[in-house]
């Protein structure tokens, strides 16, 4: 190999180890000036910390659950100096209810809540989450309606799966069994069985409804 092509593949290491370096210390940067530290992350009133945090007069959403992350969206249209986080993802100001970055304007600002069991509520509807916006249930009453598992819940009358209401269901016998199984990270659980006295059903997330496949024993 000649002298000239030796200083050539020189100069492209040199170029490219400086293009790793350049983002490597731009990510730090990054990082340093505009990553926030969990001690000023907004806490609720209860103490815990969020993924809420407020730079420059302007309240901000962490989209992942790490500390290095580099999605951090400006909650838009919240009132900073009015803005207090309801949960992990949820917060208010004086005027609207947001999840994660969104505004929620559909929702009863006066009388929404999160339930101890994880019910989103307000006077008039009960929410599921659809990607970042609160859904209304079909017809979910909100005095009356309890999470069964992920997606399934029921009120008084109805059987409910994501947003749609399952009027074939016997809602008086109708019950979930769950299967509780092992991972890497602990333990986790999943549906084994979905049935009332009628049908067992398979559920078809896609379509949000139970689907009857067997009649039950």
């Amino acid at each position: 190999m000649s002298n000239k092509q030796k200083n050539t593949n020189m100069s492209k290491i040199a170029i490219i180890f400086g293009i790793i370096s350049f983002v490597i210390l731009a990510y730090i940067a990054f990082v340093v000036v505009f990553a926030v530290s969990k001690s000023t992350y907004l806490k609720t009133d209860d103490g815990k910390e969020t993924n809420y945090f407020k730079k420059l007069g302007t309240i901000h959403y962490r989209q992942a659950d790490n500390v290095f992350s580099l999605i951090y969206n400006p909650v838009s249209g919240a009132n900073a100096k009015t803005f207090k986080p309801i949960d992990y993802s949820f917060g208010k100001d004086k005027k609207h209810i947001f999840y994660r970055d969104t505004k929620q304007p559909h929702v009863d600002y006066a009388t929404f809540e999160i339930t101890a069991e994880g019910v989103i509520r307000d006077k008039n509807h009960v929410y599921e989450i659809e990607r970042y916006n609160l859904a209304a249930i079909e017809g979910a009453d909100p005095k009356t309606f309890e999470i069964i598992f992920h997606g399934i819940g029921k009120d008084d009358k109805y059987v409910y799966y994501g947003t749609k209401r399952q009027p074939h269901v016997d809602c008086k016998t109708f019950e979930v069994i769950i299967e509780k199984y092992k991972t890497t990270s602990g333990e986790s659980e999943r549906l084994q069985t979905v049935r009332d006295k009628n049908h067992e059903y398979e559920t078809d997330w896609k379509q949000q409804m139970l689907v009857p496949v067997k009649t039950s024993l």
